[in-house]
């Protein structure tokens, strides 16, 4: 099994052709299948940094912590701490929250005219992705190559919702093949690369004759009649006593 890892960098996907593709894919096969992918990512772009949402987080707790103070002091106000707790318990719910609706999928149903609508306010990225590589794997399954979505360095078949830790998430296509589909007789091809931007050029070939060369010259057996006249015209043959006798010599 050999795989190919195509990191995402700047919210779009490697889409450059390397050489360990030349034997499974071809050229116009892979920026066709990635353009989807990079397609799908400019069309719901992953969730920005954790680190940026953190720092909001902090601040906001700071201002709110400032405010608090401030009121304990004018008001002479003892129980401030209840509702500073209770704020920094909610932002930090709405923090959660935020950045997970970047993520999934919200749908909001309401009725109207006795008619059901659903309105999609976001598409989750990874949902978005994962749906395109189930849609290309059934018609590339068949071929031996497999795509899959890879985050933080793991396979995910799904969106996890629970995976909230780490500052920074990384995305990757991984192109998986299986070197048995290479081995089938009716995947065989008769030149050394089997891509449709390579051409095979045989080493020997049947060239036409030149006007130099008689008619059927071409022919395998013209060559050795050619070689049985020469042979027979330089090989001489020795005369006995009674030969040359007969012969009158």
């Amino acid at each position: 099994m050999k795989s190919v890892q195509l990191p995402m960098m700047n919210k779009r996907f490697d889409d450059q052709y390397t050489f360990d593709l030349q034997h499974y894919l071809s050229r116009k096969s892979f920026c066709s299948t990635i353009n989807l992918f990079n397609q799908a990512a400019h069309r719901c772009p992953p969730p920005g940094s954790k680190a940026i949402w953190l720092c909001t987080l902090w601040v906001f707790w700071m201002l709110t912590a400032v405010l608090a103070h401030i009121v304990r002091i004018h008001f002479k106000a003892n129980h401030t701490l209840i509702p500073l707790l209770l704020v920094m318990v909610m932002s930090t719910a709405l923090f959660v929250w935020g950045y997970r609706r970047t993520q999934q999928q919200n749908r909001i149903e309401y009725q109207y005219n006795k008619l059901l609508l659903i309105v999609i306010i976001s598409i989750q990225f990874e949902f978005a992705i994962l749906e395109i590589c189930s849609q290309v794997n059934a018609t590339q399954n068949i071929r031996g190559v497999n795509y899959r979505l890879s985050k933080n360095g793991h396979h995910l078949n799904k969106s996890d919702p629970h995976q909230i830790l780490g500052f920074k998430t990384s995305y990757a296509i991984v192109i998986e093949f299986d070197d048995r589909y290479s081995s089938l007789p009716s995947q065989r091809f008769s030149g050394s690369y089997p891509s449709d931007d390579y051409v095979s050029i045989p080493l020997c070939s049947n060239a036409a004759p030149t006007v130099d060369q008689p008619p059927m010259a071409h022919l395998p057996w013209h060559h050795d009649t050619e070689k049985n006249q020469s042979f027979q015209q330089s090989t001489v043959f020795p005369f006995t006593s009674d030969e040359k006798k007969w012969t009158g010599i």
